[in-house]
């Protein structure tokens, strides 16, 4: 999950680069994981962070602990830690699901940090 500050101004930063910067860690060993259908009823994954021949170096990325072919599918939550010294203000933050097949999940939300929120 990497995490790219917007200028007040403009958002032509938004790049690569500025993603890799800050790239947030997992807050826990496990992924929270139900189906569509079940509201309500989330089970603990174990997970395993891979790290190695990651970009950027140190960053992780996890399997998908859990197929389906029958149901809705299955939905998945992850806890991440936000840096305290990461200033105030607004951000886009980026998720990425490389799959199996030759296919590349991504996408991105507008986020705002304040210190209420990060204290």
């Amino acid at each position: 999950y990497p995490l790219c500050a917007l200028s007040p101004t403009t958002k032509t930063g938004i790049t690569e680069e500025c993603f890799a910067q800050n790239v947030l860690k997992f807050a826990t060993p496990y992924t929270k994981m139900r189906q569509v259908d079940k509201p309500g009823k989330w089970e603990r994954v174990k997970q395993v962070d891979l790290t190695e021949g990651t970009y950027p170096p140190g960053s992780a990325w996890r399997h998908v602990a859990v197929r389906t072919t029958e149901g809705n599918g299955i939905l998945r939550k992850d806890t991440i830690i936000v840096p305290a010294d990461l200033p105030e203000g607004d951000y886009v933050l980026s998720f990425r699901w490389d799959t199996v097949a030759p296919q590349i999940w991504v996408s991105c939300g507008n986020i705002r940090l304040t210190m209420e929120a990060m204290g």
